[in-house]
């Protein structure tokens, strides 16, 4: 009896992992865009602050999601699409 409790005990531990992967998984997915968003605003040679006044959004959001805070998929797009453009450069 006491070893079908301790079993018990273990499968509701490995039943809440999954659940704490997850919250883990989507932080480090929302770390890796926004360094993926940086890295392009480096390689467009332009700082984090213009990117961000360009797209309308507060520099200190930014910095907020690496923190682990929820990002926004409409902000995200928003900075995405303005190094899209800076990277696209003038159009002759």
């Amino acid at each position: 009896m006491l070893r079908q409790q301790e079993n018990g005990a273990d499968a509701n531990k490995n039943a809440l992992a999954p659940s704490c992967w997850r919250v883990y998984r989507r932080r480090m997915d929302q770390q890796i865009i926004v360094f993926e968003i940086e890295r392009r605003a480096r390689a467009a040679k332009i700082r984090m602050g213009e990117l961000c006044r360009r797209a309308g959004i507060a520099q200190s959001t930014v910095s907020r999601w690496k923190n682990g805070t929820p990002a926004s998929l409409g902000k995200i797009a928003k900075l995405t699409a303005q190094l899209d453009l800076i990277e696209q450069g003038p159009e002759a």
